[in-house]
């Protein structure tokens, strides 16, 4: 009974938005919150699968505010340029985890070709892969600021998914009371468990605007 009130009041219905054409929230949007919208189900977001794709689509990003400059080298390789711009004001956090890697992987140098970068990345692989795991962190709290995700649906959510791992709980000691001879509700903790997960995954952590966005987003693709 509880599960289908959470259903009715809190499971966002299936858009009928197939295309979008616009980008949206503009102003705001960088690469990182883009795929973690884009790839947020329920309560988490799988957007580490695409961590390379972000950097990539983030330094044209930085390149289009002016905050480096690519040019090709005789060899037709890349050179990333620092600029004279550095008021980071208009960056979000995210864009400027990449824009201090670059830095940091320049050496103090006016630029840096992707091959010398490339070998950057593995010689101080740990250094790298750290910040990388920063985009995730501040593209959640990109996110966050822009009222993407609700307070209420989270708190909804996580009430049940405890509620779940206490049945979880109540499993493992019915089968350990198996051997010492009791008689465990197990089916009954195992049934709670099972609906208890069902009802969290019914309240998505996302606003009815992180909703839309996202709606947004994936019709931006199909665009």
């Amino acid at each position: 009974k509880i599960g289908k009130e959470l259903k009715a009041q809190y499971k966002y219905p299936k858009s009928d938005l197939e295309y979008f054409r616009d980008i949206p929230d503009e102003k705001n949007a960088t690469p990182a919150k883009a795929m973690y919208l884009y790839e947020f189900s329920k309560n988490s977001s799988k957007m580490k699968n695409h961590i390379s794709r972000i950097f990539s689509a983030t330094i044209l990003n930085l390149a289009l505010k002016g905050f480096i400059a690519l040019e090709f080298t005789e060899d037709k390789e890349i050179k990333i340029l620092r600029t004279n711009k550095t008021l980071r004001a208009e960056l979000s956090q995210d864009e400027e985890v990449v824009l201090d890697l670059i830095k940091d992987a320049m050496l103090g140098n006016d630029y840096i070709s992707i091959p010398e970068f490339n070998a950057y990345a593995t010689r101080e692989y740990d250094t790298v892969f750290s910040k990388m795991e920063l985009l995730e962190s501040s593209a959640e709290q990109g996110c966050v600021s822009a009222g993407v995700f609700s307070e209420e649906r989270k708190f909804l959510s996580g009430k049940w998914q405890k509620k779940a791992s206490a049945c979880s709980l109540g499993i493992f000691l019915g089968y350990a009371g198996i051997f010492i001879g009791l008689i465990t509700p197990i089916v009954g903790f195992a049934m709670v468990y099972y609906n208890a997960l069902r009802n969290s995954e019914y309240v998505s952590h996302l606003s009815p605007k992180g909703n839309e966005e996202q709606n947004q987003w994936r019709g931006l693709k199909n665009y």
